[in-house]
């Protein structure tokens, strides 16, 4: 067993640094085919910005479903818990979690 888990840990980091690697390829390919046809480059603020949209979209999540767990938790607690219900909190919770920065950054982009 615990040599699968070894083999399902690699597979994923090796899909991880595939996935990286040629993103970043096509990102520079991209920026070099641009640059041979005299177009201007766009905004680095923008790309910044646009990376800090990701972190705070992540942590809108994990706050989610933090209070997602601190929810079930108090639920299993007090024994009003059925066996479905702990995957629709989760479920429902994560997408609150992800409406709520959409709205809040969507609201700050027009602005």
């Amino acid at each position: 067993m615990e040599i699968f888990y070894t083999v399902v840990i690699v597979t994923l980091i090796i899909c991880v640094f595939l996935a990286w690697y040629f993103t970043h390829k096509a990102k520079h390919q991209e920026k070099m085919l641009r640059i041979e046809m005299g177009i201007l480059e766009p905004d680095q603020a923008k790309e910044k910005s646009n990376f800090s949209h990701v972190w705070i979209k992540l942590a809108f999540l994990i706050v989610g479903q933090g209070v997602a767990f601190l929810i079930i938790s108090m639920l299993v607690a007090l024994k009003w818990m059925n066996d479905g219900l702990p995957i629709a909190i989760m479920a429902l919770m994560g997408g609150v979690s992800m409406l709520v920065p959409h709205k809040i950054l969507t609201k700050k982009q027009k602005n």
